[in-house]
């Protein structure tokens, strides 16, 4: 015996707080189950820094390169980066000692060029203190990015973005 059965469907902003409540935690992580952080990591190249890995849940560590010198790469953060942000101003702090130790070793030898300098110990001890703070802050900023990514305002906006719809109670139309 067959019969017909209707149901009405909703678009998810038409159903009631609880539903769409019940509607979201169905998708929570649906915008980081594939290369959500990939737009930071195009960022990070931008600035002349390959990250190769990193975990935001247990160890909370990043890990990456430098492909420039410290003072290229703060050309290309001046450029693309507002001078507000932390990574803006964590860079111009080790720019600034940077600059201040080659100045107090050119002064004892007014030969020195950047180049020199660049392979001494104090300079590729301040490249390897730069490079892991601003790894530090990419890795602040790909946990922001997940945590928008999986935030009730993110999963709304896709819920409503790919038209999906819903049953009264929340549960998606199938």
């Amino acid at each position: 015996m067959s019969r017909f059965v209707t149901f009405k469907v909703f678009e998810f902003e038409e159903l009631s707080d609880e539903a769409q409540k019940r509607a979201i935690e169905q998708f929570r992580y649906m915008n980081v189950d594939y290369g959500w952080w990939d737009s930071v990591y195009d960022m990070a190249e931008e600035i002349g820094f390959t990250i190769t890995s990193f975990d935001i849940d247990y160890r909370s560590i990043i890990k990456g390169e430098l492909n420039l010198s410290i003072l290229d790469s703060f050309k290309l953060i001046r450029k693309n980066w507002s001078r507000n942000s932390e990574l803006y101003k964590t860079a111009k702090d080790y720019v600034r000692d940077f600059i201040k130790a080659y100045r107090e070793m050119k002064a004892n030898d007014d030969e020195l060029t950047v180049e020199d300098f660049i392979d001494e110990d104090e300079a590729r001890d301040l490249e390897c203190e730069y490079k892991k703070a601003i790894l530090e802050e990419f890795l602040s900023i790909l946990r922001k990015e997940y945590d928008y990514q999986t935030s009730d305002e993110a999963i709304g906006n896709f819920l409503i973005d790919n038209e999906y719809e819903f049953y009264q109670n929340g549960k998606k139309y199938t």
